[in-house]
């Protein structure tokens, strides 16, 4: 038995609540709490691994409660009794093991690549062929009408947040309002785009994205239907980024926003596209064809952001458009012991074998 061979996969589920002002209230659904699952891989020589699958029920059809199982009866059975040393066989293997299951499988190969990392006492971003920046800006969400939103972008700046993605998509008689009240809270010539989460027809994008532009819109994220990549074409004709994020899981679709220059960034996800290696590849796809690459968000919690982390710090190039790794600052409570090093402006990248981080005693304790 090689002392890389893995012995055991546990797993326990998690739940954080948001902090109240920044519940994001998307065009489809809210989400004010995580339910997600981390994932705990041991090693015949006692290093040990983690993950966290970032589902949500609502945005991606997975979430603790359908990971567990997935993973238990399915993913386990199939890696144990491998070893790390056959760390390509083990990905596919992964892949293969079920349908879909985006974020599932990328919790299990994030635990995956925790260990190696540790097993060769290097940080990620170095096994991804190093290091390209040491810090990534970053952005924030904030969402709702009104109260609600002046709520949020005061619990965004609190955090030391600077720019911003509001969530539209609701229609003109909410949008453009909500929009026109941000740029009043953060000032001319703050950095502020939209994210309208596949909510808005053509129509709807045709008649809100002029006008948003009059108020300095920077970036439109997702705009009409996953599928409707020749409306998204036509709407580069406002001269604005557009951003592709819920039509792009897989690389095929990758292939298919390429195919019909349906965006100028592209939100990549760990667990949107199945885990850190997929989501490595095809930021490195989208650059060769000159498209930005954001490294986007389900509101991951500590394990989970520092995967992003390290993606984009190993990423050849990075849009201007600034990343959505928010880490802690969304929730009430903590999972690491120490948390990530994001001030609103940045998040700092770690040096640390693995991941570089560790969880609370207490979360340690429920693993089964």
């Amino acid at each position: 038995m090689s002392a890389r061979t893995i012995t055991a996969i546990e797993t326990t589920p998690i739940r954080r609540d948001f902090k109240p002002a920044l519940v994001v209230h998307g065009a489809k659904t809210n989400h004010s709490t995580s339910n997600f699952l981390f994932v705990r891989v041991l090693l015949e020589n006692g290093i040990v691994g983690y993950g966290e699958v970032s589902g949500t029920l609502n945005w991606s059809g997975e979430d603790a409660t359908t990971a567990e199982p997935i993973i238990q009866e399915k993913i386990r059975p199939l890696l144990i009794g491998m070893s790390l040393e056959d760390f390509s066989i083990l990905l596919s293997k992964i892949e293969l093991s079920i349908d879909g299951n985006y974020f599932t499988k990328a919790g299990v190969e994030m635990a995956l690549w925790d260990a190696l990392g540790k097993c060769e006492d290097k940080p990620i971003h170095s096994l991804l062929g190093g290091k390209k920046r040491d810090e990534i800006n970053v952005k924030i969400s904030i969402s709702g009408d009104e109260q609600q939103l002046t709520d949020s972008y005061e619990a965004a700046r609190k955090s030391g947040f600077r720019k911003f993605k509001v969530k539209v998509g609701h229609g003109r008689a909410r949008d453009l309002p909500r929009f026109a009240l941000a740029r009043k809270l953060a000032g001319e010539g703050s950095y502020i785009g939209v994210d309208a989460n596949c909510g808005w027809s053509r129509d709807e994008a045709e008649f809100c994205i002029p006008e948003l532009k009059k108020l300095g819109v920077a970036f439109i994220e997702q705009p009409l239907n996953r599928q409707d990549y020749k409306g998204s074409h036509e709407l580069r004709s406002y001269d604005l980024p557009i951003v592709a994020d819920e039509s792009v899981f897989t690389q095929v679709q990758l292939d298919s926003v390429i195919k019909e220059a349906a965006a100028s960034d592209v939100s990549i996800y760990i667990g949107k596209s199945g885990g850190i290696s997929n989501a490595f590849k095809m930021a490195n796809e989208a650059n060769a064809h000159g498209l930005g690459v954001i490294i986007g968000s389900n509101a991951e919690l500590g394990i989970g952001t520092a995967a992003q982390i390290h993606v984009a710090a190993a990423c050849s190039r990075l849009s201007d458009i600034p990343s959505d790794i928010i880490g802690h600052h969304f929730y009430t409570e903590e999972v690491l012991d120490i948390p990530q090093t994001i001030d609103g402006l940045v998040a700092k990248v770690n040096n640390k074998a693995g991941l570089g981080v560790s969880l609370l005693p207490e979360i340690l304790r429920t693993f089964r």
